[in-house]
């Protein structure tokens, strides 16, 4: 059988688990605090990604416009004269 002193020891090892699951708890939320601002930047960024790339493909669809514009208005010009 268990002695008083025994069960106090038992009761203290527990309580000192206890306080040390209690702080591995608390570094587990702050890291997944942090882990969901780096997924939340990176989503942010990508999506900045995107819009740049969209904007050069119109960007560069506009430059063919007016590229072939004004190939357009030379080869017109140079029949015309």
């Amino acid at each position: 059988m268990m002695g008083q002193d025994d069960v106090v020891k038992m009761l203290e090892k527990l309580s000192d688990i206890s306080e040390r699951l209690a702080k591995v708890e608390v570094i587990l939320n702050e890291r997944s605090r942090a882990t969901s601002e780096i997924v939340e930047t990176l989503e942010q960024h990508e999506e900045r990604i995107r819009e740049l790339e969209q904007s050069d493909t119109q960007m560069f669809t506009t430059k063919n416009l007016f590229v072939w514009g004004v190939a357009t208005l030379i080869a017109a010009w140079g029949v015309l004269h």
